[in-house]
């Protein structure tokens, strides 16, 4: 049985850094003001949803960018702790 065809995988730097700075600040904002923190998250998950579904432009990308400043925060909230 033949295996289906992927496409290669697709990454951008443009945008991978253009994201990071939504995740610092709803990491900011989980910290000091959950409400708002959860509401950028929301507002973004849904924006990044829909826009895949109607362009189909690889959300992955721009969702691993805020990721990885949601974990950033999280790693500078735990030193500073531990200082």
């Amino acid at each position: 049985m033949k295996t289906p065809d992927r496409l290669p995988a697709v990454f951008s730097w443009p945008r991978f850094l253009t994201h990071l700075p939504i995740g610092l600040i709803a990491g900011w904002c989980l910290l000091y003001a959950t409400a708002l923190g959860f509401g950028i998250l929301i507002y973004f998950a849904l924006y990044e949803i829909s826009e895949d579904a109607a362009i189909n432009d690889h959300m992955y990308i721009d969702v691993i960018g805020a990721v990885v400043g949601l974990c950033a925060v999280a790693v500078i909230d735990m030193v500073w702790r531990m200082l």
